[in-house]
């Protein structure tokens, strides 16, 4: 565990600093400042090396970093060093005025720089701004942390793409689902794993002319083939999105890709059964009917069907063949023994029967 846990004191606690200082004038400066905002003094350093390994063994609260201070590491790496891996609200300490800014641009906070010499106000309302700051870093952090944590283990590939469409991220999902590592597949461009390219650039395109119609989130759907590192071939159903900023401009694609290659083989083998079924069906030179076993309704017949009994299709469809002027069964209990020995036995084998034609 981190020392340091928090960067809020508990009311009447006062914090621990951390001061990394190049001259003494600024230890004392802080030493009569500091009290008056919450804080003393825990320990001193004298370069940036000690003041990352105080932070690693010492519980602080805050640091207050010199960033003129001798070392071989220079302030502004410090600076982002404690607040990275610390976690600490830091305020930071320049010698001249006129370096104030470029040094808020150095370490990234146009806040939490003071000049020399220190004044009590501008020492607090650097330290509430640092704890601020601090905060809302601890919370971008668990954001990503989570974020992280369903990507990285969720089962749908998830894909960011810039408006040149080349790749940004890729879920590590994508290795099981295509075979390919990250880095392999974002070296490349969509077109080359997709099987019909045209379809990449369409969904971009219908994405972008959505955008173009004002819609306020503009989504598809559509099915892809992709092809696999081992060269096979995987299903996918992608959701895409055109993500916009606040001005209505178009920055990022977005894409989760559901693997439904065994939905769609089912459902192909389905496709070819029934078209086996429906060949064999009509071209057999046997009369063959499918009927509801219920009531008799007819709900398809072969050409043979109608060559033998005189019926034609448009006759017998949706019609029971047991009704009087339809009956095409000269006893109608052959058809009441035929029902029941399929309800006992799921099949009927040899079963003769006397039949009507039409004429």
């Amino acid at each position: 565990m981190k020392p340091n846990s928090s960067c809020v004191l508990p009311t009447g606690e006062v914090g621990r600093a951390l001061v990394l200082a190049g001259t003494p004038d600024i230890v004392r400066a802080l030493r009569r400042c500091l009290p008056l905002s919450g804080y003393r003094i825990e320990c001193v350093a004298h370069s940036g090396e000690e003041a990352i390994v105080s932070s690693r063994t010492t519980r602080l609260d805050l640091a207050v970093i010199d960033l003129n201070a001798p070392g071989g590491m220079d302030g502004a790496t410090v600076c982002r060093h404690l607040r990275s891996e610390a976690g600490l609200p830091v305020v930071c300490v320049a010698s001249e005025r006129g370096t104030k800014e470029a040094r808020c641009q150095e370490i990234g906070d146009p806040c939490a720089v003071l000049t020399k010499p220190l004044r009590k106000s501008d020492l607090r309302f650097a330290i509430g701004t640092a704890i601020y700051r601090a905060k809302l870093e601890r919370k971008l952090k668990a954001s990503e942390s989570r974020h992280k944590l369903l990507t990285d283990n969720v089962s749908d590939v998830i894909m960011a793409l810039d408006m040149e469409r080349r790749f940004t991220y890729v879920s590590p999902s994508i290795t099981p689902a295509l075979g390919f590592t990250v880095e392999e597949f974002m070296a490349k461009r969509p077109e080359d794993f997709i099987v019909d390219a045209r379809q990449s650039r369409h969904l971009s395109s219908t994405l972008i002319d959505l955008a173009k119609r004002g819609v306020p989130d503009p989504s598809t759907t559509a099915t892809m083939a992709f092809r696999r590192k081992d060269g096979g071939i995987a299903w996918a159903e992608v959701k895409a999105r055109l993500c916009l900023d606040q001005n209505h401009k178009p920055f990022e694609f977005i894409g989760v890709a559901r693997d439904i290659t065994e939905r769609r083989l089912k459902e192909e083998a389905l496709r070819l059964s029934e078209e086996k079924f429906y060949k064999a069906f009509h071209i057999s030179p046997d009369s063959m009917t499918i009927n509801r076993l219920a009531d008799g309704v007819y709900l398809d017949v072969n050409d043979s069907f109608t060559r033998i009994t005189g019926y034609s299709a448009a006759d017998v469809l949706g019609r029971s063949s047991m009704v009087d002027d339809l009956s095409v069964w000269v006893h109608n209990e052959d058809r009441t023994r035929l029902a029941q020995a399929l309800k006992e036995s799921g099949e009927v084998v040899g079963f003769q029967a006397e039949f009507k034609r039409k004429d």
